[in-house]
């Protein structure tokens, strides 16, 4: 009778064994690798979110893009995108979304409004895009986010941030006497982000109809555009 509660305990113990040989290596994958997510916009919804999950459709426009459609001005690179129409009113170069009104386009920089309408007309060619990092276009009504101007969609250009201390210059040369010099002075400090950007557009216009005496069809004109920017990180 003492012996049969040790063969019951060594066969338990030799079957334990068995198993615990039996059981296979499984490898966990390395959870410290960087995963890549998607580009990152603000404008839909005002707060950061990958574009694949955003609520509303929403048009990125990267400054790679920016840079291999030569593009100079806002209205340049708005009129090679689908559901947007550049219009030439007395007032200024606007921008119908969806068949509205330009008076019904919202236009931001870094998710401020920018002021200066004329008529309703916001003219896009004051806008340079030597400093602009990316532009997010919302076609829709945004009004619950962004007030009554942004009933057709929402236009928001966003500017480089200075990360480290440079200094770059551009010019371009193109038809019809038109010039473009820009400039970009931008300093990083420890707490603190600081960025200038200077450009100078000027073109001598054109004329479609040169038979007939009511001037040039673009009249001779230049523009300015400033652009500072500031910023300090409080610990």
């Amino acid at each position: 009778m003492k012996f049969v509660p040790k063969l019951y305990l060594y066969i338990i113990f030799t079957i334990f064994s068995y198993s615990l040989r039996a059981i296979p290596i499984i490898c966990v994958p390395d959870t410290s690798k960087v995963v890549k997510l998607g580009e990152v916009t603000v404008t839909a919804t005002r707060t950061d979110r990958i574009l694949g999950s955003e609520p509303m459709p929403v048009t990125f426009i990267s400054k790679r893009e920016i840079s291999s459609l030569g593009s100079l001005r806002l209205n340049d690179i708005l009129a090679q995108q689908t559901g947007l129409n550049i219009v030439y009113k007395a007032y200024g170069t606007g921008l119908e979304v969806q068949g509205f009104d330009p008076a019904y386009t919202l236009i931001l920089i870094d998710g401020e409004p920018v002021l200066g309408r004329n008529n309703g007309v916001l003219d896009l060619t004051r806008f340079a895009l030597g400093n602009v990092k990316r532009i997010e276009i919302v076609k829709g009504p945004s009004s619950c986010l962004y007030g009554s101007d942004a009933l057709a969609g929402v236009v928001n250009i966003i500017t480089e941030n200075p990360e480290k201390t440079t200094v770059n210059f551009s010019g371009r040369y193109e038809t019809n006497q038109t010039n473009d010099l820009a400039g970009n002075i931008s300093a990083k400090g420890k707490n603190t982000a600081f960025s200038l950007f200077l450009d100078r557009y000027s073109t001598n216009g054109y004329d479609l109809s040169a038979d007939t005496a009511y001037g040039k069809t673009v009249e001779p004109y230049f523009n300015y555009t400033l652009c500072p920017r500031f910023s300090w990180q409080f610990n």
